[in-house]
């Protein structure tokens, strides 16, 4: 029961990482990030990449490739080096990746005041 409440909970904090990344960089609809196999999608779509191309996720092997590529191009368009993307494959940093590529500027590593309530 408790592994199932941590997954759940990881997966809310990433899917919530993931929209506010789509948010950054102007996509339509941020919120497929919450809904599963659409957040893939949406994925692809933050990439320039067709539709399609999701179904590379789903092959093994090349799903871990595909995964990798995706979150360096991200990066990339979030003005961080690709590097960053590429560290989403080690456990519990990626955790910390999201949060910096979601939660901080291309300027140093600031805080992004964009979604804090003013006060």
């Amino acid at each position: 029961m408790e592994t199932v409440l941590i997954y759940l909970l990881v997966y809310a904090y990433a899917s919530f990482c993931v929209f506010r990344i789509a948010a950054k960089l102007g996509m339509e609809n941020p919120w497929l990030a919450f809904v599963p196999v659409l957040n893939l999608i949406l994925l692809c779509a933050m990439i320039d990449r067709p539709l399609w191309y999701a179904v590379f996720f789903f092959i093994p092997l090349v799903g871990f490739i595909w995964g990798i590529i995706v979150w360096m191009r991200i990066a990339e368009q979030l003005g961080r080096p690709a590097l960053w993307g590429a560290f989403t494959i080690l456990p519990l940093v990626n955790l910390l990746v999201l949060f910096y590529l979601a939660f901080t500027d291309a300027r140093g590593g600031e805080p992004d005041h964009a979604f804090t309530p003013n006060v």
